[in-house]
């Protein structure tokens, strides 16, 4: 029993650690399970968020791998726990599968089901499992989402907090400040206005959603079911404004 008692202390202690601080260029975000989210670059001067959560003791699972990150940051999630899980939440953010594979050999690969032909075609040596078998081995306090309504493949995690929930959006759901990349971006940036707080991605909507009014439904139920008070996005800044949930239904409303 004593040592049981200590085990689960030390466990304990591991995910406070694990909730706490900045380690290797990674930033903890307040959840009821650790998580932690690294900006990387996948082309010159564009970035994305990487996002791991520890869904059980030393157990993580990684979103949108990081391209080019640096051995530290391997290592600093390496020290918190086992990476058990790679999901490449559409059949875009894949870029750093390669290098994660390469870090961590026994972790298993996941995709959304409208992702998995795709990058079944690019990663044929990889096994790559639906997500779905993934979501059986997550507690109540974490979800992952995939709607239907994305040939891309769209993928949501959810995290639950001491209030509400934090989401992690794919290409979806954006949060930018700032403009990125080259010119020609810059200026496709503006035209689909990608920039200036929460709102939803005009450009995945018009490339990638197939029911726009099914994933409008959607959207507004988990809402409701999964109260939002913190968002990492794919894209842009870690958001934690009180209106939120306001400005996203708000951009929902709008765009879809």
């Amino acid at each position: 029993m004593h040592d049981q008692q200590h085990h689960g202390e030390q466990d304990d202690e591991r995910d406070d650690d694990a909730r706490s601080g900045e380690r290797g260029g990674w930033r903890a975000v307040a959840a009821a399970r650790p998580v932690w989210t690294f900006t990387y670059e996948f082309a010159p001067g564009l970035t994305a968020n990487c996002v791991a959560v520890q869904f059980a003791p030393r157990r993580w699972a990684v979103l949108s791998p990081g391209s080019n990150m640096s051995e530290e940051s391997l290592s600093a999630i390496a020290r918190a726990g086992e990476v058990v899980a790679l999901v490449a939440p559409n059949k875009n953010h894949h870029v750093g599968l390669k290098s994660w594979r390469a870090r961590f050999p026994d972790a298993r690969v996941y995709a959304p089901a409208a992702a998995l032909k795709a990058l079944r075609g690019r990663y044929p040596d990889c096994s790559i499992d639906a997500i779905a078998t993934l979501r059986e081995e997550l507690p109540a306090e974490v979800a992952l989402r995939c709607s239907p309504h994305s040939k891309a493949g769209c993928t949501t995690l959810l995290v639950r907090r001491a209030a509400g929930w934090l989401w992690h959006t794919d290409d979806l759901v954006l949060n930018m400040d700032e403009y990125e990349g080259p010119l020609p971006v810059r200026w496709l940036m503006g035209l689909m206005r990608m920039v200036g707080g929460v709102r939803v991605n005009r450009m995945n909507r018009i490339f990638f959603v197939t029911d726009r009014a099914a994933l409008k439904r959607e959207l507004l139920a988990d809402l409701e079911t999964y109260p939002i008070t913190a968002l990492i996005p794919a894209h842009g800044v870690v958001g934690e404004d009180p209106e939120l949930a306001a400005r996203l239904r708000g951009s929902i409303e709008e765009v879809l």
